[in-house]
């Protein structure tokens, strides 16, 4: 393991990831295959083509004249240097959450910005509607108030509505807060939470694996769902539609065995549905968040 990896350690991690049409799964596979990152940006043709196709084969042959890569990387250092909370880490990094190395396809890069400490603290993931009730977002708050009181790690997504009253609720109480963004850690998305995406990265933790200057695709929600809940140790739920991506991430999370706690609602509110099936397929039915931190067993330091 390896823990402040200096620049020169970093480089073949980014350049596979910078390489085009290169994706994460193949960049697994390549690590599993042939070994470092060095060794794969190295490796003949023929080594590489029981993996890739001919012309990523040849992207990657190229990727130390490729001007567009090599510019990113410039860009890349220049922002790990300009803030020492900025961090990069790979797959072999001591602060590397354990849990993502489970993944089916494990991000092979991370990029954070923050207090990378908060990723050893008990953590809760609470999402929910983008469209809440004004009793939907009151609840998130004093919820994740009395989560970050207990020294509870408050993890959720950047969108507007229970998402963002989550952090903002963690926030006005301590710095225990997590968050993974749908762009590069450059970028301000959605833009509407620019002082959110701020306050995290002074007092919380922001975490991405996509590369700088990356934009929000809105199918790269579910992925990034996938990776918020494998940061916590449990998914508190607190309105959502049953046809959200939302319900779909938490409905998995179910079949994985992955604690899933949801808040219900009144049978008058839509966004009520999504919780009210959630339960019905095993996820557990609360109304105080003293119910979810004494039925999960983790170490907390206050």
């Amino acid at each position: 393991m390896i823990t402040m990896p200096i620049w020169e350690q970093l480089i073949p991690w980014l350049t596979l990831q910078l390489t085009p049409n290169l994706t994460n799964q193949q960049i697994i596979q390549l690590l599993e295959h042939i070994g470092k990152p060095e060794h794969i940006l190295t490796a003949s043709a023929e080594q590489l083509q029981a993996i890739l196709p001919q012309q990523t084969i040849l992207s990657i042959q190229k990727s130390s004249q490729d001007p567009l890569l090599q510019q990113q990387l410039i860009q890349t250092q220049a922002w790990l240097n300009h803030n020492e909370r900025h961090s990069i880490l790979t797959l072999n990094h001591t602060y590397y959450p354990h849990k993502f190395r489970r993944l089916a396809v494990p991000p092979p890069v991370l990029f954070a910005s923050g207090d990378l400490s908060l990723l050893s603290t008990p953590q809760v993931l609470i999402l929910g509607s983008e469209r809440p009730s004004i009793q939907g977002k009151g609840l998130t708050e004093r919820f994740s108030k009395s989560f970050s009181l207990a020294g509870w790690t408050v993890v959720s997504g950047l969108e507007l509505g229970i998402n963002s009253a989550s952090l903002y609720g963690a926030l006005s109480n301590s710095h225990n807060t997590i968050s993974i963004s749908t762009t590069g850690l450059n970028q301000n998305h959605p833009v509407e939470n620019k002082l959110l995406i701020k306050q995290l990265e002074n007092y919380g933790l922001l975490l991405s694996e996509k590369p700088l200057f990356s934009k929000h695709l809105p199918d790269y929600i579910l992925r990034r769902n996938e990776l918020l809940i494998h940061t916590s140790h449990c998914l508190l739920v607190i309105e959502t539609s049953e046809d959200s991506t939302l319900y779909t991430s938490a409905s998995l999370a179910l079949q994985q065995g992955i604690p899933v706690f949801a808040v219900p609602g009144s049978i008058g509110n839509s966004q009520s549905k999504g919780c009210h099936s959630l339960i019905r397929k095993g996820a557990i039915l609360i109304d105080d968040p003293a119910q979810i931190m004494e039925s999960i067993s983790v170490d907390v330091v206050v």
